[in-house]
């Protein structure tokens, strides 16, 4: 087909052609830049993802720095809990000889990133990164990282904040922070796994088992390691100020904020226990040596004199008295408090059975959600969707609910309700009609043949009529319109739990039969 050409002053007109030309130019420069980006979101995998996250959270960091320090063993046995607890200096001095190098630097942090990698969450490891990428996100992860190299300053911040304590806001934010990252429920965790590594060694001192330990550690040292922690985090984020602090705190206690945190602990404890198998190899050496010294002192007894013996150990002297004298009423005293106490402690695991058991009844009774409206949120709302999951698989894992306090159970059960009804508006809003009243309120009125299929009539309370195929939405559960025939239409109602388990249950609408009949 000809086209005919346009004269411009006796000229040919090329000004359409010039901004096509245009066009066509800044479109290709709109796709060079986009086109790279689009195929370099899409090459993200999970291992790519997952090291963003490590380098941007601070963790690639805190290894280089570690990897320059010497780790005294005492910065994981905590001397003056292990006192607190009642060891004797003896006792922990070997359990610190037990963890000398026992900690790897390169080990403990590959730990940490197999954590991330294991426990891979797509979407909460997308927004972790982009809460990390953000300017609080990245102080924070400098704090964190540094935090090390800062050691030497907390004996004269606690010395400031004695003479100036902080307010009251600043406490109550620090103790949200506690709770969002379950500090104390890991420290104690992380202890309790060390006594029970170095157990051997409470046979040769008077302290009883490791149990009796960690049992003291979980009643009466738990307030004092929390207010510990709440310092701590005083400490690490001083530089911060109050409303980065909060923001820091919804963070963690978001769902993709609790996912990165249990992914942190997780890989903590897993490089724990590493360090605790090194541990257990040292330990052997030592129980051989001290087995080997209680021989020799038997044989000293065997062949020298009372007076004489003990001028080759270092034992006591039995004629010099361990003691001056008795106190009847310490003595008393002291029983009648360990009566009170294993009187409050049993008190307490009565309570906690009582609640463990309330709990169960409580998520037993947890509302369910349609199918239907499940995928409705899956296609409309990506975030209420990875909430829901992130609900089911916590609601699914018994032995974590079991570490959780009261109060973080009853705050989560309370948020997934809240989670439940905001899905139901979503469903109400995107799939929802008259049809989902009760399936007892609707009424099947006719059916009609179109020449390709059977299409119901249904008429609602209000006396409007519908009509109804094969995979209309029928009930307040949403059920799928699965059959139609000359008798009764076939309704599939799918639900999904609170652990993500989808429950199937088949309903019939039939007609109406005659009063006669």
């Amino acid at each position: 087909m000809k086209t005919q050409t346009q004269y411009l002053n006796g000229f040919p007109d090329t000004r359409g052609v010039r901004w096509f030309v245009a066009a066509l130019m800044a479109a290709w420069m709109v796709l060079a830049v986009w086109v790279p980006e689009l195929q370099a979101a899409r090459t993200q995998n999970k291992t790519s993802l997952v090291r963003q996250l490590f380098v941007l959270s601070g963790s690639q960091k805190e290894k280089a720095l570690v990897a320059r320090m010497t780790m005294e063993p005492s910065v994981f046995t905590n001397p003056n809990l292990l006192s607190s607890l009642g060891l004797s200096k003896e006792h922990i001095t070997l359990i610190n000889e037990v963890y000398e190098g026992a900690f790897n630097t390169n080990e403990f942090y590959n730990t940490k990133f197999r954590a991330l990698r294991d426990g891979f969450n797509r979407t909460h490891i997308r927004r972790a990164i982009r809460f990390f990428r953000s300017p609080l996100g990245r102080r924070i992860a400098a704090l964190d990282s540094s935090y090390v190299k800062r050691w030497g300053e907390y004996e004269s911040f606690l010395k400031r904040i004695t003479a100036h304590p902080p307010d009251k806001k600043r406490l109550e934010l620090m103790d949200r922070l506690e709770k969002a990252k379950s500090q104390v429920d890991y420290d104690i965790k992380f202890k309790a796994s060390m006594l029970r590594t170095v157990a051997p060694l409470n046979d040769f001192f008077a302290v009883g088992s490791a149990e009796k330990l960690v049992m003291k550690l979980k009643m009466e040292l738990r307030d004092h390691q929390r207010s510990l922690h709440i310092i701590d985090n005083l400490f690490r984020y001083k530089a911060l100020s109050d409303r980065d602090v909060e923001r820091m705190v919804r963070f963690y206690e978001s769902p993709e904020g609790r996912w990165y945190n249990r992914r942190d602990q997780e890989g903590n404890a897993a490089g724990i226990s590493k360090m605790n198998r090194r541990a257990e190899r040292a330990l052997k050496e030592v129980v051989r040596r001290l087995k080997s010294t209680k021989e020799d002192f038997d044989t000293l007894k065997a062949v020298f004199a009372p007076g004489l013996r003990y001028m080759f150990t270092d034992k006591r002297d039995p004629f010099v008295p361990q003691i001056d004298e008795v106190n009847i009423e310490a003595i008393q005293k002291q029983m009648q408090e360990d009566k009170d106490r294993r009187k409050r402690m049993k008190e307490r695991m009565e309570e906690k059975q009582l609640f463990r058991s309330r709990m169960d009844q409580e998520l037993g009774t947890l509302p369910s959600i349609p199918y239907e409206v499940y995928r409705a949120v899956k296609r409309t709302d990506p975030r209420l969707h990875s909430d829901l999951e992130y609900y089911a698989a916590l609601f699914k894992n018994k032995r974590e609910l079991r570490d959780m306090s009261k109060d973080e159970i009853v705050e989560e059960i309370s948020n997934y309700k809240n989670l439940i009804e905001k899905a139901s508006g979503v469903g109400s809003m995107q799939i929802g009609s008259d049809l989902q009243n009760e399936l007892g309120q609707l009424k099947l009125s006719g059916l009609i043949w179109n020449g390709q299929e059977t299409v119901a009539l249904v008429e609602t309370p209000d006396t409007f009529g519908h009509t109804i195929r094969v995979g209309s939405l029928l009930g307040p559960r949403y059920g799928v319109v699965e059959a139609i025939d000359q008798e009764k239409i076939t309704i599939i109602e799918r639900i999904r739990d609170y652990q993500g388990n989808i429950r199937t249950q088949t309903r019939y609408l039939e007609f109406t039969k005659p009063a006669d009949e």
